[in-house]
């Protein structure tokens, strides 16, 4: 069977496109300041994650591969390698909620409607600040620009409040888990959370 030179150019043209595209998105990546420091707290957050995902320890290699590009001096490739890690990292966070709502269905029941991130940081504030009441609590959430972290059960967790909404992020990607307008996290999450801890 042969293989039409034309089919081969198209092709070898197509995939050097994709990585001149991969490269470019690598660019604009911003590194933090110490990053011995970053790879070591984003496979702690990994590590967290079931093993039944493929993409673990694919996020963990890409990782430490970033790693050793760091150790060479090579900006480009801690780029390149971070920027692949954190994309296989989206892709596992989104196959989770598939994985819970399977494990779910297999219990008999359908998924939670509740959501686990707001229960986490629920807990949270109402363990940092046991003797505050929620319109207290409220506001010393920051506002944006250094979200408070925390670390949650199977990711790290980070918030702030915009005007009368929670919004929850992901501490690793930055990527938004979900928000909350202030009266329904108060009634759902804090408020139970409170009963639960005894206060």
């Amino acid at each position: 069977m042969s293989v039409d030179p034309d089919d081969i150019k198209l092709y070898l043209n197509q995939k050097s496109k994709e990585w001149e595209a991969q490269e470019l998105r690598a660019a604009r990546v911003r590194l933090p300041e110490d990053i011995p420091e970053y790879v070591d707290s984003c496979l702690k957050t990994v590590s967290k994650l079931p093993d039944e995902l493929p993409q673990k320890q694919v996020i963990q290699k890409y990782l430490n591969v970033a790693l050793r590009h760091y150790q060479e001096d090579d900006e480009k490739g801690v780029r390149r390698w971070i920027m692949k890690a954190e994309d296989n990292y989206k892709n596992a966070l989104f196959d989770l909620e598939i994985l819970k709502r399977e494990q779910g269905a297999r219990k008999g029941g359908q998924s939670p409607k509740r959501r686990q991130w707001a229960e986490e940081i629920a807990d949270h504030l109402v363990r940092t600040r046991p003797n505050s009441n929620f319109e207290q609590v409220w506001k010393t959430l920051p506002e944006g620009e250094s979200p408070e972290q925390i670390e949650a059960e199977q990711y790290d967790l980070a918030f702030y409040r915009d005007g009368e909404k929670l919004i929850a992020i992901d501490g690793f990607t930055t990527v938004e888990k979900g928000s909350l307008a202030q009266s329904s996290f108060k009634k759902r999450y804090f408020s139970p959370a409170r009963r639960k801890a005894g206060h």
